[in-house]
């Protein structure tokens, strides 16, 4: 009754076929066709020593195939850059663990911690690419380095995550959480940079007010 183990498998399959009008650009293909699928899974515990505290452990692989965005679409992701379809996109793919505790002192106050990381393989990012052999293009009457979403060696996210509960009367409580978290992707050079998409240092806090009605 204190030890609870949760699994779980998918498999997920996903098809594109894009076909590129060639009226407004010179695309140096004529369509991106996508067809990946990959079996993923996750494990994890939950484990009560005590009554009043919990001990959690989770395993898990994630899976994201390149949508039609990545391999199909262009925009401007910021001044003095244009990022253009790239057709030979692969799959990325995910693991995760995280190791979490949390205690409950008499009703009264709950506190929470955990830590997670994920590793990414073939990592979607954004890179510095070629369109017909050329790294810069006018777009938008501007001229434009050129950049695609690419497949990167690497990335690791990793962090830190806290929150408590607070139970003062039977109409007032506290809610508060504060997560730290880093990512790192791998450059084309083997050297390191932050992720782009790593969400910054982020907390809340709440006061809560709960009557009958």
């Amino acid at each position: 009754p204190n030890f609870i183990i949760m699994s779980g498998l998918r498999y997920s399959h996903v098809w594109i076929d894009a076909l590129f009008d060639p009226t407004f650009y010179a695309f140096p293909f004529e369509n991106a066709e996508v067809s990946t699928g990959a079996l993923t899974g996750s494990l994890g515990f939950s484990w009560f020593p005590r009554q009043n505290l919990q001990i959690t452990f989770n395993g898990s692989t994630g899976f994201r195939a390149p949508n039609v965005d990545d391999i199909g679409k262009i925009f401007d992701s910021e001044p003095g850059s244009v990022v253009v379809p790239n057709p030979d996109l692969e799959s990325e793919y995910a693991y995760n663990l995280e190791l979490g505790i949390q205690k409950n002192f008499g009703d009264k106050l709950v506190l929470k911690g955990a830590t997670f990381y994920t590793y990414l393989v073939d990592a979607l990012v954004r890179r510095d690419f070629t369109f017909n052999g050329a790294s810069q293009i006018e777009y938008g009457g501007e001229l434009s380095n050129v950049q695609a979403i690419q497949n990167a060696a690497k990335a690791y996210v990793y962090g830190f995550e806290f929150g408590l509960d607070a139970y003062l009367t039977d109409h007032w409580s506290l809610a508060s959480n504060f997560t730290i978290t880093e990512g790192i992707e791998e450059e084309e050079d083997g050297t390191d940079s932050p992720a782009r998409h790593a969400p910054p240092v982020f907390g809340d806090f709440h006061v809560k007010w709960k009557r009958e009605r």
